[in-house]
């Protein structure tokens, strides 16, 4: 090998190896919703919640979310929820943090969310819950039958 196509090769190496490493590379091509009403109006649920696992989902190209509801709006929905995000309008959450999610449902009535959809962290969520506290229906929040048996929730 000469020299020249040596550092071809391991410059390609490294920019691959840093592609790999990056958090997310998305290719979405979605529109955020113009505002609260839109993104309300287009889900099946809003929640506050927080997160309380993640667990990779290959198959998706995204994870699988395990949350805990603390309020709900527009549909009712589990205390102890569990939703997917994925392909590449995955929306990226951290663990113990909560977010306002807008939430779909796909085929299989699992309930999923993703980029453009008008999710926001709750610190950044001010407007927003403002919003759903004076012009969204409330839902209620069903609770579990057995808190001990749920591993990470409160």
């Amino acid at each position: 090998m000469t020299r020249k196509v040596k550092i071809l090769w391991v410059g390609a190496s490294i920019g691959l190896a840093v592609l790999g490493a990056v958090k997310t590379i998305s290719a979405c091509r979605c529109v955020d919703p113009k505002g609260p009403a839109e993104a309300y109006r287009s889900a099946v649920a809003v929640v506050l919640a927080k997160v309380v696992k993640l667990e990779p989902r290959p198959e998706l190209g995204g994870f699988a979310m395990s949350l805990f509801v603390e309020r709900a709006w527009n549909s009712e929905v589990d205390q102890e929820l569990s939703i997917t995000t994925g392909s590449d309008c995955l929306y990226s959450v951290e663990p113990d943090q909560k977010y306002v999610l807008f939430l779909a449902r796909t085929p299989e009535k699992i309930f999923t969310t993703g980029q453009c959809m008008g999710n926001c962290p709750l610190g950044s969520a001010e407007k927003l819950l403002r919003w759903l506290e004076t012009s969204a229906k409330s839902a209620p929040v069903i609770p579990p039958t057995c808190h001990s048996c749920h591993e990470g929730f409160p």
